[in-house]
């Protein structure tokens, strides 16, 4: 995966990768973020530097909004867990603000579900009870990085460095979330 963080594009960003004989395009923007000409960018971009043929045609276009449940998530409308069914990682909207990735957190809730399911059983008890607990801890970690968005978004209007520092220091904060 080749990651692209260009000036023209902060704060938003997109990925290049190579599978199955095809190129493929990831546009990370949020909603309402113009991601037709946030595409014709990044295919500009690719055209101008590493030589992206313009006219090739797409053989798949998806689309994918995880970040609208942030809001429900923060702010405890969306709660993770009913009864004995527990959402972890992406399916409990614990994927990382800035970098959209979620093995991490899903790893983290995945455990804590599983020692959730485990007392919950030996105490005769539904598994939420103790699942949402330990899950909100980690909600809110997700939380104080989701904040890096409006850095990110500053920054990317004041010089590629400015904005390249600021991208290392939410990577780096997430990099270090629960430690």
């Amino acid at each position: 995966v080749h990651m692209f963080f260009t000036p023209e594009f902060a704060p938003y960003y997109f990925d290049a990768y190579y599978k199955e004989d095809m190129i493929l395009l990831e546009i990370v923007s949020r909603v309402g973020g113009g991601i037709r000409e946030l595409t014709k960018k990044a295919k500009e971009f690719l055209a101008r530097e590493y030589g992206f043929i313009l006219e090739g045609k797409p053989a798949k276009v998806e689309a994918c909004t995880e970040p609208l449940i942030f809001r429900e998530l923060f702010s405890g409308a969306f709660l993770p867990a009913r009864g004995n069914v527990l959402l972890v990682g992406d399916a409990g909207g614990m994927q990382m603000p800035v970098t959209a990735e979620g093995i991490g957190t899903a790893l983290k809730s995945g455990i804590m579900a599983s020692d959730a399911v485990a007392l919950a059983s030996h105490k005769g008890e539904k598994a939420d009870k103790l699942y949402l607990p330990e899950v909100a801890r980690l909600v809110e970690e997700i939380k104080k990085i989701y904040g890096w968005t409006k850095r990110i978004r500053e920054a990317s209007s004041l010089s590629p460095k400015v904005l390249s520092e600021t991208l290392q220091g939410a990577w780096s904060e997430g990099l270090r979330m629960g430690e």
